[in-house]
């Protein structure tokens, strides 16, 4: 790599770092501070995802900084256990990604089937627990496997050196299949289901709306050939629907527009993942 490809790579992930960093931050600040937010389950997945988030973005700032020196990647200043460290909390971001689906499973739970308080809170422990227990478990699993190690522009799934096979290897001989088993497989595998629970939300919403228009109030106090009057006005429970539908809409489309921010996140890695394969996901 030339010298301007090196700084490239060092200085892209402080950058991107950095943003998550400060949009993460907002967001726990701003469900902290309201004793309402801190009540519902919905602020509280935000909360928990905020904070993973924030915990990647500042390892994901480090970028090259923990990677051994004897490495000779631009600016690595660390050792084996500085970049077992950032490869480990650099994996957790696995985690972000499963509270987008247990986000998904919410909105499935609370627009479809209308599930509100202390219902939704009973399973709420498990929307945690999924993200959390697979994120941590499969980090510390990678521990004793050594498959954190220089991976060019920070630690994460690579061999040791970079690009050994088998018996050349000192440590991750096998960082490339936990890779597909802990991160890719499982990433896309809640991609898919998350695009099916957005689905199942979108087609409820489309259906309760085209029953809405469908369904004719009557009115009052306007003359009609038979005598009586009606009102064009719409009633009370009329509007009443109205809002909560205009509401449920909002909440669909937010849901659909989580969808969405995963897959911009995650494309673009996967791919490089793929196809670039002297360079390592993480």
């Amino acid at each position: 790599l030339s010298h301007a490809q090196q700084v490239a790579l060092a200085v892209s992930p402080k950058i991107s770092g950095f943003a998550s960093l400060v949009g993460s931050s907002l967001i726990v600040f701003v469900v902290a501070r309201d004793r309402r937010k801190r009540k519902e389950p919905y602020h509280r997945l935000m909360f928990a995802t905020s904070c993973v988030d924030i915990s990647t973005a500042v390892w994901a700032f480090m970028s090259t900084w923990p990677i051994p020196r004897s490495s000779g990647v631009l600016w690595s200043s660390g050792n084996t256990g500085t970049c077992t460290t950032q490869g480990f909390f650099l994996h957790l971001s696995i985690a972000s990604a499963f509270y987008m689906l247990s986000l998904s499973f919410y909105y499935v739970l609370t627009i479809v089937y209308g599930w509100k308080g202390n219902r939704i809170r009973k399973v709420e422990p498990f929307l945690h627990a999924v993200p959390l227990v697979f994120g941590i478990g499969t980090g510390i699993a990678n521990l004793p496997l050594t498959n954190y190690n220089n991976a060019i522009f920070w630690c994460g799934y690579a061999a040791d050196p970079l690009g050994c096979q088998g018996d050349d290897c000192f440590r991750g001989v096998n960082a490339d299949t936990y890779r597909w088993a802990f991160v890719l497989g499982p990433l896309w595998l809640a991609f898919l289901i998350q695009t099916v629970n957005v689905m199942v939300v979108l087609a409820y919403v489309w259906k309760v709306e085209k029953a809405s228009q469908s369904y004719n109030f009557r009115p009052r106090n306007v003359p009609s050939s038979e005598g009586e009057n009606y009102s064009t006005e719409p009633s009370r429970p009329q509007r009443r629907s109205e809002r909560s539908m205009k509401r449920t809409k909002q909440v669909a489309k937010q849901c659909f527009l989580y969808a969405v921010g995963f897959c911009l996140i995650w494309t673009p890695l996967t791919v490089r993942i793929i196809f670039a394969v002297e360079f390592s996901p993480y």
